[in-house]
């Protein structure tokens, strides 16, 4: 993974990372109402990045399903799921990976300026394992980065609202 981060790679996922933390945020600066900034803010985020820098369409159906999939699919961690939503998050689990897998065999053919284009560039080939390996990196960020940013964005967010002296700065 780390040779496919390249100084140009890093910069260019921080402008795609950028845009969608302002695409979220232009829209609630005029709101005079009350602001859920949970779902309306710090949620939608991560999974749009992921999708962004991975490669998903932009601002369609493709990321939208995306990022629900990837919600769901994070939800598989949770051991008390009842059965349901158990079946529900696998089966979004292997949608996820599915569309990942798509989007790796098209970028092996048309490579972008994407991280799945990255990775299949540094790697040896475009082998059926170099594929698998690509999805589970995406699946791995999808894991990591989702839940967790949230949450920290979440309580980013409150400190700063706690202290309005650091929020204007």
């Amino acid at each position: 993974v780390s040779a496919a981060l390249t100084p140009r790679a890093v910069t260019r996922m921080e402008a795609r990372m950028r845009e969608v933390v302002e695409s979220f945020s232009a829209p609630l600066r005029e709101r005079r109402d009350v602001v859920d900034l949970l779902d309306e803010f710090a949620s939608p985020i991560p999974g749009t990045v992921i999708s962004r820098i991975t490669g998903v369409p932009a601002k369609g159906a493709d990321e939208d399903r995306f990022r629900e999939l990837a919600r769901k699919t994070v939800r598989s961690v949770n051991p008390i799921l009842s059965d349901d939503k158990r079946r529900r998050t696998d089966q979004a689990t292997r949608e996820l990976v599915a569309y990942v897998r798509g989007l790796t065999f098209e970028r092996l053919m048309q490579p972008r300026e994407d991280l799945i284009s990255d990775l299949l560039q540094v790697s040896e080939g475009g082998s059926g394992d170099v594929v698998e390996d690509v999805v589970g990196i995406v699946a791995g960020l999808v894991a990591t980065g989702t839940e967790a940013t949230v949450l920290a964005a979440t309580r980013g967010l409150y400190a700063l609202l706690r202290h309005p002296d650091q929020l204007a700065l």
